[in-house]
């Protein structure tokens, strides 16, 4: 249930299966997870009216501050800086506990995770001491992933309660004064003094949490993977403002690591290496194919950057990266009969089942049929050995074609 905002469905992006799911679910061979702060699964317990909202700089909204220091405030500023231009915040609500929020993770590579979070601070009370006394908190499982942050046994403890660092930050990025609750203008700030060298109040900044009790740094060991787990955070002090939480096996990324990987190009810079293993493999290809039938059109995937992600974007992988043929099913940089040995190995041909790239998928529909073949002689390379540098002429008549759609006839009637 998504009682927040309908649009706040779970879009899964970037290190996740790319499609609109209410599972975040890990890309084969990574080691990390990224999850966006407003794609959660559940907000049962959650008050739309005093606890978690998703908030977006395209939409501010205006939020009651603590009755110690009555007004209001509209969050996030225009200038703003969450991912995707969503992140999730913490109204001025209940006390510990009451508001919680569950998202769906689905993981493919065991071990442990340590967690990493990209936030922002709203001053909700009278300034202290130039930081975010009141604001900095959240509550999340401590034992294990699915533990409930909420259970009777961690509300006495408050061993899962994890404090953000304020480093040292005065209410910035449009600031405000103890007496007055409206932001100051950037220019004002200024003027007042009052603009800190970290700027909070809707610029986000990435966090290596540690639990509160000298636990030490958040982590939890993933044992079972291709199932969907629920990972569930609960509200401490408002004013809090989540963009991302990222999931990963190296304890120790830095910022601008984090950053590429909420970019969607993990920690390696090569285009088209979707799973960020240092190489184009067929595990990329076939992650590009699960992009083009979501329909999402995942910027991420997008290496023609024509805003849309389809069989073009599969194209350039196969032509402009790989510099191999369409056809090449078994990815050894030459289109022949090898891969037709391959594809109909598989035995997917004009069945309604789904097929990848080694199983016959060339055009990133998901399925085997004719028009993979069609797409395949266009590009012109059966037989001719590698593509190297200069791409062969298409030959969408090639003599080869017709024999062998006449194979794949004969097949299937040997197949029933």
């Amino acid at each position: 249930m998504k009682s927040l905002f309908s649009w706040a469905t779970a879009v899964v992006l970037l290190s996740g299966s790319v499609s609109w799911a209410d599972t975040i679910i890990q890309n084969p061979g990574t080691d990390f997870l990224v999850v966006e702060a407003e794609a959660f699964d559940v907000d049962d317990f959650n008050d739309p009216f005093g606890g978690w909202i998703v908030i977006s700089p395209d939409d501010p909204q205006e939020v009651e501050l603590h009755n110690s220091n009555p007004g209001v405030l509209l969050v996030p500023p225009e200038d703003s800086n969450p991912s995707g231009n969503l992140a999730i915040f913490d109204q001025e609500g209940g006390g510990d506990f009451s508001d919680v929020l569950t998202y769906s993770l689905q993981f493919d590579t065991p071990g442990d995770y340590f967690l990493y979070i990209r936030y922002s601070l709203f001053e909700m009370r009278d300034i202290i001491s130039g930081n975010y006394g009141h604001e900095d908190s959240i509550y999340v499982p401590v034992e294990f992933l699915e533990q409930d942050p909420t259970e009777q046994t961690l509300r006495d403890t408050r061993d899962g309660f994890i404090p953000f660092s304020s480093l040292g930050a005065t209410p910035a990025d449009g600031c405000r004064i103890d007496e007055d609750p409206w932001r100051l203008s950037l220019e004002e700030c200024e003027a007042e003094g009052l603009l800190g060298e970290v700027r909070m109040e809707g610029q986000y900044h990435w966090n290596t949490p540690n639990w509160n009790n000298d636990l030490g740094q958040v982590f939890y060991g993933v044992e079972d993977t291709g199932v969907a787990l629920d990972f569930s955070i609960a509200s401490r002090e408002r004013g809090t403002s989540i963009d991302v939480f990222v999931f990963s096996q190296n304890p120790s990324l830095t910022e601008e690591e984090l950053d590429a990987l909420i970019a969607g190009g993990g920690v390696t810079s090569d285009p088209g290496d979707f799973d960020a293993n240092g190489s184009l493999e067929l595990a990329d290809i076939n992650l590009l194919a699960g992009a083009i039938q979501s329909n999402s059109n995942p910027a991420s995937f997008d290496l023609t950057e024509d805003g849309l992600v389809n069989s073009d974007d599969l194209n350039s992988w196969i032509v402009d990266l790989k510099n191999t043929w369409i056809g090449d099913a078994n990815l050894d940089g030459e289109f022949n009969s090898s891969d037709f040995v391959a594809v109909f190995t598989a035995g997917k041909f004009e069945q309604e089942l789904d097929a990848t790239w080694d199983e016959g998928d060339w055009t990133g529909d998901g399925r085997f049929n004719s028009s993979d073949f069609v797409a395949a002689f266009t590009d012109g390379g059966f037989e001719i050995g590698p593509r190297g540098g200069v791409a062969a002429v298409p030959e969408p008549s090639s003599p080869f074609l017709p024999a062998i759609l006449l194979l794949a006839c004969w097949y299937c009637v040997r197949r029933r």
